[in-house]
């Protein structure tokens, strides 16, 4: 929970590097806490991610009847629901990211394991290559050195798999063959994240089938080349159980790794539970530190060391925000990756939270509640500028064209006015909806925005929107209704 804007995650990661402007300093975020009448609890039932970028914000959860949807917002006030076609599953762990322009979500779908990326509303597809029958796709994570996808191979045993896959794009728009990296009795259902930061990039919460000494910390600079850096932690306490990293990023020249070493047959043993590690550039092992306010009484949240929990830590100015649990939400602060403090938990509401998400697009942060049993609606925690960044102007109309699919066809000439046929939720073969658009602006990244000037589909009165993009070998369009379909260049007969 990692995309991102400069210095952000979202369930996602991004920092500063020297070739980068310089951290502004360490400082406290303030919180204002407030509901989102267009985000409903209701429309949240399991979350698999959020993440921010210049374009606004994204989260991807599953519908009741376990449809994806990609829940959007240009400001973090007002969002909408996207429907994308062909995609069946989301990465079972964090299956959205950002950074600068363009938003990612990962996921399965009738071409298989594939990544989808957004300039604006409308997704649409990149190829993972090399994917094979049985892969399946965890996370992804986007920052300044490109975006990493990491799966694993097909399962070997009852549940486990015996190979990470990861694959890495520089660009944000083509990904090379992925790499293997043997990891035997990996188990998927608790998948392993991935950080993007400035330094480069770190695979965490890798859990394997039999007991190790120390946990798999997986760290690379270019995305292809990975090495093991989690026999640097020392000092993990033998019988403990499966051995994991919960939350790992890098910041201003020093990386920080969480775990908790409680064992929860012992109880009485009170000098485990959790435990900080940072390990400053240049440094040859982590160094381990409990220096982790638990907060003061009479504020809620003040519990011992092992029943605290720690589920991300996020890139902050210089220093760094960690998000867990101590009877409830909880967040600390660091500004040296060594020293953590509790942010007050009754002044900012976080007693209210079971557990918090954070999303940032460079100028507004929020927290997400993101584990709830509630309706309503949904409720955030924003810090920043309201006004967001600054979108482009639009460009001059691309050429026009005509794509069709099995359930409609699109026509938009040089002008930038056309037609569009499709089959509506429910309507029978043979049947389709007719609608006639004129485009009133083709944004920087070619997506037109196409206004309804006559129709026989309720669902798209006169003027509502269509947004479509261009890409080979077709277009995807993007209904008002908020479902998304692709279609092909009708000189190319082939699957889009």
């Amino acid at each position: 929970m990692r995309v991102a804007a400069v210095c952000l995650a979202a369930l996602l990661v991004t920092a500063c590097t020297a070739e980068e402007a310089p951290e502004a300093p360490f400082s406290e975020p303030r919180w204002t806490r407030t509901s989102v009448p267009t985000l409903q609890y209701e429309q949240l039932p399991s979350v698999r991610g959020a993440a921010g970028w210049q374009g606004g914000f994204a989260v991807a959860s599953e519908r009741a009847d376990d449809v994806p949807v990609v829940h959007m917002s240009a400001d973090g006030a007002t969002w909408r629901q996207i429907v994308i076609s062909g995609l069946t599953e989301l990465g079972q762990g964090d299956a959205v990211a950002g950074h600068g322009k363009h938003g990612y979500l990962l996921g399965e779908g009738f071409h298989g394991p594939t990544v989808w990326t957004s300039e604006g509303d409308v997704w649409y597809r990149i190829p993972l290559p090399g994917a094979r029958p049985g892969d399946r796709v965890s996370s992804i994570s986007a920052g300044p050195r490109g975006v990493v996808v990491v799966g694993f191979g097909p399962e070997t045993g009852i549940a486990t798999a015996d190979v990470l896959r990861i694959w890495h794009s520089a660009d944000g728009e083509r990904f090379g063959e992925p790499v293997d990296v043997p990891m035997p009795d990996v188990y998927p259902y608790e998948p392993p994240l991935v950080a993007a930061t400035g330094h480069g990039f770190l695979i965490y919460r890798i859990i394997i089938g039999h007991d190790h000494a120390t946990p798999a910390l997986l760290e690379s600079r270019d995305g292809r080349t990975w090495r093991d850096v989690g026999p640097q932690l020392i000092g993990w306490p033998a019988g403990v159980g499966r051995p994991r990293i919960d939350a790992a990023t890098h910041n201003d020249g020093v990386a920080v790794a969480f775990t908790n070493t409680a064992d929860p047959v012992h109880e009485e043993d009170r000098d485990r539970g959790l435990t900080a590690w940072y390990r400053r550039d240049g440094d040859t092992a982590w160094t381990a530190t409990a220096s982790i306010a638990s907060g003061r009484l009479p504020d809620a949240g003040v519990v011992p060391r092992r029943q605290r929990t720690v589920h991300q830590v996020i890139p902050w100015h210089s220093g760094f925000l960690a998000l867990g649990w101590a009877g409830g939400a909880a967040l600390w602060t660091s500004a040296d990756g060594v020293t953590w403090t509790k942010t007050p938990v009754r002044d900012n509401g976080f007693d209210q939270a079971e557990r918090l998400g954070f999303l940032s697009n460079g100028t507004v942060s929020l927290l997400l509640r993101t584990k709830h049993k509630l309706i309503g609606p949904t409720e955030v925690w924003r810090h920043g500028d309201p006004a967001g960044p600054a979108r482009g102007p639009g460009r001059a109309l691309l050429p026009g064209g005509s794509w069709s699919q099995h359930s409609g066809r699109v026509v938009v000439d040089d002008a930038g006015t056309g037609k569009l046929f499709y089959r509506g939720p429910g309507d029978t073969a043979g049947t389709y909806r007719t609608v006639q658009v004129r485009t009133t602006h083709t944004a920087e990244n070619g997506t037109r925005t196409l206004e309804v000037t006559a129709s026989d589909d309720p669902a798209a009165p006169i003027g509502a929107v269509f947004q479509v993009r261009v890409v080979a070998p077709g277009a995807v369009v993007l209904r008002p209704d908020g479902l998304q379909a692709e279609f092909c260049d009708t000189d190319h007969d082939r699957e889009c």
